[in-house]
């Protein structure tokens, strides 16, 4: 998995998310895929597409030129396979993606001897993205010049995709599908309540559901798409701000834990759901905050910590360190790792990658010339936790060094002989946003209308890493709860 470039170090919105189906997409093998207990999980398990009408041929005859895309109706985080045919052999044509009239991407390809040409076969000859990558047009699509995303409104449960084919200067045909963020049935409301701030999403039927709280990072993303997928699935949700919002502290830092405590009885006293079944799932400094509800909790039984670190960390005031803890538990500050030793790890990593390409090796190097008395004392106790945790990290992470302080979890998850099949899914080229797949960015800051926020041009191995991880995530979720 060659790394083409780097993302930026800033913390940007995460990726769009929702439910996928194994296996449609070539997403990469993660370099390793490091199992306490046992053998990593087999082939993903597929999703189900929304259930919908087949819509009619883009074409009036089946001898012209028409797009094909199955599904026509489709979940968010669901690849869809896209066909042209009734095409000259050799023709150059050009198709142009519209998101709901806010995003567009194109790209141009050169029709086949047999005159058709398969997205998942073919890389483009130009366009908004350069190799072959079966959901490229929806992965790379951007705002619309002239376009405010932060006021274009976009439903949260669907939205339209207008597929049009272009050659020789005239629209060949034009077809339009439906990609779908929460399923029928499914309701969200806005939790504000006993101190608490998020927003709660319940499966449809009577229950009981298995539940899960998530956590964002210091980029404050909700997850709204990830919880509405979840929600499809089966799964209670509730994505919880714990800083930022009014009502809560104004930065990350000294957070009481016990804020989360509250979070938990809320969530096991909601009508249907299973209380001896929760999980935790978060993002950066929110899979940070997994691992540490996880190792504080016994309540929680599965523990899902995307690009995460191992270690409490120093709290931020005023766009600077503050020089205290993150986070406070029965009124002390938790031992944390300064922030000037997280960069130092984090150049001590990329020296190693410099000097041998292998990953695992520079991660076996880079711990053994870090002082563990540096860290011990902070380091999350993941061993306490009550069920098995899934680590998903990047060697190439412009925002920390998450493979290795994943891979610190991972180690001291093995070393305390932790009963429960834990995994670390470690890719390369990934940069520091993994999520769910298929989107260009995300919905945002309301309930019923929502509004979409740029999240920019998405990289290849962003864009593989997402589509191989989210069904695993989902396998080991049904393992782990269900």
């Amino acid at each position: 998995m060659p790394c083409t470039k780097r993302l930026p170090r800033l913390i940007l919105p995460a990726l769009i998310i929702l439910l996928a189906v194994a296996g449609c997409f070539p997403g990469p093998a993660p370099l390793s895929t490091a199992d306490s207990n046992s053998s990593p999980p087999g082939a993903p398990g597929s999703s189900t597409p929304v259930a919908g009408p087949l819509l009619p041929p883009s074409s009036p005859t089946p001898a012209g030129p028409y797009i094909a895309v199955d599904p026509p109706r489709s979940f968010n985080d669901s690849p869809v396979r896209v066909r042209l045919s009734g095409l000259t052999p050799g023709q150059t044509v050009t198709l142009r993606a519209n998101l709901a009239d806010t995003y567009g991407s194109y790209a141009s390809f050169v029709a086949g001897d047999d005159g058709s040409v398969d997205l998942a076969q073919l890389a483009p000859v130009a366009g908004s993205y350069s190799q072959l990558n079966p959901m490229g047009l929806f992965w790379n699509a951007q705002v619309y010049p002239g376009v405010d995303a932060l006021s274009a409104p976009i439903l949260l449960d669907s939205y339209p995709v207008t597929l049009t084919l272009e050659g020789g200067g005239e629209t060949l045909a034009r077809t339009t599908i439906t990609r779908v963020f929460m399923d029928e049935g499914v309701t969200r409301r806005k939790v504000n309540e006993d101190g608490l701030v998020g927003v709660y999403f319940r499966p449809a039927g009577p229950g009981p559901f298995p539940a899960l709280i998530l956590t964002g990072g210091t980029d404050l993303d909700p997850h709204y798409s990830t919880a509405a997928a979840l929600a499809s699935r089966g799964y209670a949700v509730l994505t919880l701000f714990y800083y930022g919002r009014p009502g809560l502290p104004d930065e990350l830092n000294l957070v009481p834990l016990e804020y989360f405590e509250k979070a938990i009885a809320w969530l096991q006293a909601q009508d249907g759901v299973a209380g001896d079944r929760l999980g935790v799932m978060g993002w950066s400094a929110g899979g940070q905050l997994a691992l540490l509800l996880g190792a504080t909790f016994p309540q929680f039984r599965a523990v899902v910590a995307y690009v995460p670190a191992a270690v409490v960390s120093e709290g931020t005031l005023n766009g600077g360190f503050s020089g205290q803890s993150r986070y406070t538990f029965r009124g002390q500050p938790l031992t944390y790792v300064k922030g000037s030793a997280l960069v130092n790890w984090d150049n001590a990593l990329r020296a190693a990658r410099q000097s041998d390409a292998d990953p695992q090796s520079a991660l076996a190097a880079t711990l053994a010339g870090i002082d563990a008395s540096s860290y011990n004392d902070a380091a999350i106790p993941v061993e306490n936790t009550q069920g098995p945790v899934l680590l998903i990290s990047s060697v190439d992470d412009d925002a920390w060094p998450s493979a290795l302080l994943a891979e610190m979890a991972m180690r001291r998850l093995r070393a305390q002989g932790h009963p429960f099949p834990d995994q670390h899914l470690m890719y390369e080229g990934s940069g520091h946003f993994i999520g769910t797949p298929y989107g260009p960015a995300r919905p945002d800051a309301s309930l019923g209308v929502e509004t979409y926020l740029a999240s920019g041009p998405t990289l290849d191995g962003s864009d593989r890493a997402s589509a191989d991880s989210w069904p695993r995530v989902l396998q080991f979720l049904a393992g782990s709860l269900k």
